[in-house]
This record gives structure tokens, C-alpha cells and sequence, in this order.
């Protein structure tokens, strides 16, 4: 990557292949970057070297995950196992 901005954000939804974040900066489709995600105040963040903003609107996009380590990846996986898990079940 050519700059270097750092941002703060919220993500609204997080999946194994991307997430949605409501942020600080507004960003271009196509653009490449670094997270990390905080997830607790004693877990260390999840770091994912690489993403791409796939869609955005104002301060909200879209990122689809490019490349994170094996170990990042069980650690997204089990993170969404067990937010499901606590997740009531809603009949629609």
C-alpha cells in the first residue's frame, strides 16, 4: 500500500470470508488494508494482513478477507462458532 491512514471502526458483521464496518474514514472500492480487530479486553486482536473493500457507502463498507494466517483463521472461525452459540434461535 502506498499511504498509511489509521482508522477506528465497528463491525456490524464479521464472516469467515469478510466483514461490514462502519468506520471513521471513508474508503474506496478496491482499496487494500490491514485490520485488527480488538475482541476483548484480554484476548489479543485478530489481525488480518490483508483486505479489500469490495463496496462502500459514506463511512460503511464492505471488506472481503484477501490473506490471514492459519492461526488467525481458527481463531475468526471459533469467534463466529461461539457467537452463534449464544445467539438466541428466533422463529421467523
Amino acid at each position: 500500500m502506498s499511504g498509511s491512514v489509521i482508522g477506528k471502526g465497528v463491525v456490524k458483521n464479521l464472516s469467515r470470508t469478510g466483514l461490514r464496518v462502519l468506520g471513521d474514514h471513508s474508503l474506496t472500492p478496491g482499496t487494500e488494508v490491514s485490520v485488527r480487530l480488538s475482541i476483548g479486553e484480554t484476548d489479543p486482536p485478530l489481525e488480518i494482513s490483508r483486505a479489500s473493500v469490495r463496496w462502500a457507502d459514506q463511512y460503511e463498507f464492505g471488506l472481503r478477507i484477501e490473506h490471514l494466517t492459519a492461526d488467525t483463521a481458527h481463531r475468526l472461525a471459533n469467534l463466529i462458532t461461539a457467537d452463534m452459540r449464544v445467539r438466541p434461535h428466533t422463529e421467523q
